[in-house]
């Protein structure tokens, strides 16, 4: 029976797992975010040797009994042909994060799916197979409904109402006390030091959500800009496929902080595409790598609740 290994990695973490051609899972792990856009070559190439061979070890299995190795990283082009010479084994396809998030989301199928990460993106698939997708353009181009562009409104908000003296919401005293800060001031040269990097300005984000649920009217307001950000990328790849009616789904790590986000994501979608049913997601992102492999390379029935169970049985 055939092996196979998964990687779903972003600005943030990388998940592997290995399992095989029935969905049973072999191993799993999770790493530090492996785009190369953002951190150097030799970390992120470390990030995906360091997950396969800790997936390899704990299968009790060796490289060359792996059918194919399917990476689902942004930004890695360069690492591919170091990854394959290092690991001596070629058997390796790179994806963007784009493909596995839709499997993950509606199994499979045709419809829109909406990711915030780190940054964000959308994609569309018809009844035909034909797929569009907007957004994924890094921080410096918006990726806008991000978890990146949540911290940033965040980090944004908190100054203005310092300049405006009202300064002491529930937003500012949580973001202070995440970082052990106990000025704007302290949090503006924190701000500015090398390790304040991207995936720590997204990291801002779940305070948001926090600050959010205590009803800090800020945080409710930046959160509800970024979703609708989000449902207008739903909307660019719904009109140039011409998709009507199409299930949408969320996925990411912001769709996981839950109704804080989805209850305002469902309202502006309904507003903006009333025709489409939002429908949760599925699975997470590795699973939906996972079902890739097995749809696009086994050619199984990834409908087979046995699949399915099998891969969720970790």
């Amino acid at each position: 029976m055939n092996n196979y290994l998964v990687c779903d990695a972003g600005g943030t973490k990388a998940d592997f797992l290995l399992f095989n051609a029935a969905g049973k899972v072999l191993a799993e792990v999770r790493r530090t975010s492996a785009n190369a856009n953002f951190i150097s070559t030799d970390e992120a190439v470390r990030t995906i040797i360091d997950g396969i061979t800790y997936c390899l070890a704990k299968a009790e299995l060796n490289i060359q009994q792996i059918a194919k190795v399917e990476l689902f990283i942004p930004g890695f082009a360069r690492c591919l042909p170091i990854i394959q010479q290092k690991l001596d084994y070629m058997d390796i396809s790179l994806h963007g994060d784009t493909e596995n998030a839709f499997y993950g989301a509606l199994g499979g199928g045709n419809g829109i799916v909406v990711l915030s990460g780190t940054g964000s993106f959308a994609i569309a698939k018809d009844s035909i197979g034909t797929t569009f997708q907007c957004g994924g353009w890094g921080p410096l181009f918006g990726d806008y409904g991000s978890g990146y562009h949540i911290g940033t409104m965040c980090l944004y908000e908190i100054a203005k109402q310092y300049d405006q003296g009202k300064s002491g919401s529930v937003l500012e005293k949580d973001v202070l006390h995440k970082f052990n800060l106990l000025s704007v001031e302290d949090l503006r040269t924190y701000a500015y030091q090398p390790h304040f990097t991207r995936d720590k300005v997204a990291g801002l984000s779940y305070i948001v959500a926090d600050a959010a649920k205590q009803g800090d009217s800020t945080a409710n307001k930046i959160l509800d800009k970024a979703a609708k950000e989000l449902v207008d990328l739903a909307v660019v790849v719904a009109d140039r496929l011409k998709v009507e009616g199409a299930k949408v789904s969320f996925t990411g790590g912001i769709a996981n902080m839950g109704d804080i986000i989805l209850e305002k994501f469902r309202g502006h979608l309904k507003q903006a595409l009333p025709e489409c049913q939002f429908v949760p997601r599925k699975y997470p992102p590795i699973i939906g790598a996972a079902l890739y492999a097995l749809d696009n390379i086994e050619n199984c029935d990834i409908s087979d609740p046995d699949i399915i169970k099998a891969l969720l049985r970790r």
